[in-house]
């Protein structure tokens, strides 16, 4: 709580202080031999603004240097020093870029909440922050920083500061992040998105059908479809709004959810023009609930009646459910095989309709194959995907690891014929591992008794992201797996190095030394300073262990 209470603090005296001025030094004019780059590493004064804004574009557009722009997962620290070199640069000329700048900056790096709230801080130093910037900045910590918290905390602290900010955006981004994020835990949270649409009113914006599209989804997820049909019935023609087709799938999909199958199907025959969105709402009802041979005859009836409303979304559902039943328990080899069967026809009956398999449909067939021992299938399903261009994903590598090692007794060289999978991931396709994998190979090879590889694999995963080291250094399942084998092998210093032990609290006794120095007479101070000398050797042992890059090395 402590930390928190300091976050929130600092995080108010940035983005809502009212000193934003900004001392500048000499301008230097820039030198035709150098280059952008030299100038984001030099952090000297720009000449004038369009030095400025070519230097934004330049890191905008430098792809080479951000390889990790691909999605939250490839996110690196290099991109944070970039973008950290930049806002310095940004932050110490006496030029103020274009607002449009601050919301590129803020949809190509705000992946992070520091990366987010850093680009807003600078906007707000520089007077360039509008409504604009704070509805992106809202987005990103919603959508891809995970973060509702912070984006609600943004927002009330721009409405609570700078109220002529807030506009139709920043409330519309609100409501979404309380009906459609982590933060709505239940019904009763939906009440914070009424008040805020109420608050909305108050402030002579009407809601949209977008606004009103995020309450139906809050109670649709949350199974009040008393109040979802009171949205779709009579607050949105109240409103003068007409429900759009998406609209519709959300108040189909929550009677879906709850499996009551006579209100899906009415709904489905009041629609104008059902999607092929639609059709897949209904068949993974069906799936899910156990009813399968209705699934296939609704698909048969839609591939016959409307073949232009098909698509792979409606057939992944059915074969999903044929792979999870060849894998329930119970179940001889013969009906485990006769359920794949069933499933591999189904593929063929999608491929024959001229829809190409995805990396979902390989996926769900992998992991039962490989549940089923059958690890012939491997090189079948590799060869299929790169037929139908499907993407090797991380699910797939993680799937296929994972299935591999229960079954490593039966490959030639055991765990060394699951590396090179490992590797193509890591090396060819630049995935991020999970920590999942890593604990997987390591039992592996303690079951193969390599400590080196053990060694290696950890050395690794702690290289490759701080996010790893953390889970290694707090995971129970990773010390009481690893922990005794080290111990049994006499690797003790990995075991300080992995799991350092706890440091005693010291923080007294500088103020207890420093009492007794003023206190006592002059003739004292050697006896005193010889005698707290352990005291002291353990207040520099607290320092030196606080940082835990200290440690690694």
């Amino acid at each position: 709580p402590r930390e928190k209470a300091e976050r929130i603090d600092w995080y108010d005296r940035v983005m809502f202080s009212p000193d934003t001025s900004l001392s500048s030094g000499p301008i230097v004019k820039r030198k035709n031999s150098e280059t952008y780059e030299d100038l984001l590493e030099s952090r000297r004064q720009i000449a004038n603004v369009g030095e400025l804004e070519r230097l934004i574009e330049y890191v905008l557009n430098d792809d080479s240097k951000m390889p990790s722009r691909r999605g939250p997962m490839r996110w690196t620290g290099a991109t944070d020093k970039q973008l950290e070199k930049l806002l310095y640069v940004i932050g110490s000329c006496k030029f103020n870029p274009n607002p449009v700048k601050f919301t590129r900056l803020l949809t190509t790096f705000g992946y992070t909440v520091g990366a987010v709230n850093g680009i807003v801080s600078c906007a707000r130093r520089k007077r360039r922050d509008n409504e604009i910037v704070y509805a992106c900045a809202m987005n990103r910590l919603t959508k891809y920083c995970r973060r509702p918290a912070e984006t609600m905390h943004l927002f009330h602290g721009v409405l609570k500061h700078t109220p002529d900010l807030v506009g139709r955006n920043m409330w519309a981004a609100a409501i979404y992040t309380l009906t459609n994020s982590d933060m709505a835990q239940g019904i009763d949270d939906m009440a914070m998105a009424e008040e805020i649409m109420s608050k909305m009113r108050n402030n002579g914006f009407e809601p949209l059908l977008q606004d009103f599209h995020c309450l139906l989804d809050g109670y649709c997820r949350f199974g009040a479809m008393d109040k979802a049909e009171n949205i779709l019935d009579v607050r949105m023609p109240r409103a003068g709004l007409r429900p759009t087709q998406a609209v519709l799938n959300t108040f189909l999909k929550g009677y879906a959810d709850l499996g009551q199958e006579d209100k899906a199907f009415r709904i489905v025959a009041s629609m104008p023009q059902p999607t092929a969105h639609t059709y897949s709402i209904l068949i993974s009802m069906l799936c899910k609930h156990g009813k399968l041979e209705k699934a296939i005859t609704s698909l048969d009836y839609i591939i016959q009646q409307k073949p232009a409303e098909l698509s792979r979304i409606a057939i992944f559902p059915i074969i999903k459910t044929y792979c999870e039943m060849a894998v329930q328990p119970g179940l001889t080899r013969e009906q485990a095989l006769e359920f794949m069967d069933k499933a591999e026809a189904t593929c063929t009956k999608q491929l024959n309709l001229c829809i190409p398999l995805d990396q979902f449909v390989f996926n769900s067939l992998l992991r039962s194959y490989l549940k089923l021992g059958m690890l012939e299938k491997i090189q079948d399903i590799y060869s299929r995907m790169e037929a139908n261009k499907a993407k090797f994903d991380m699910v797939f590598y993680t799937t296929l690891i994972t299935g591999l090692i229960p079954h490593k007794d039966r490959l030639p060289n055991g765990m060394q014929d699951v590396m090179p999978y490992f590797k193509e991931m890591t090396d060819i396709h630049h995935l991020d591992v999970p920590s999942d994998v890593y604990l997987y190979l390591v039992n592996g090879f303690k079951q193969e008794d390599n400590l080196d590889a053990i060694i290696q694999l950890v050395a690794r995963m702690r290289n490759t992201s701080h996010g790893m080291r953390i889970k290694l250094k707090n995971s129970l399942s990773w010390r009481s797996s690893l922990e005794p084998y080290l111990l049994q092998h006499g690797r003790e210093d990995l075991v300080l190095l992995y799991w350092p032990p706890p440091i005693p609290k010291t923080e007294d006794q500088p103020n207890q030394l420093q009492n007794t120095t003023t206190d006592q007479p002059t003739q004292n101070i050697d006896a005193t300073s010889s005698s707290s000398s352990p005291d002291e050797d353990e207040v520099e042992t607290h320092h030196e262990h606080d940082d835990d890059a200290a440690v690694v090395e």
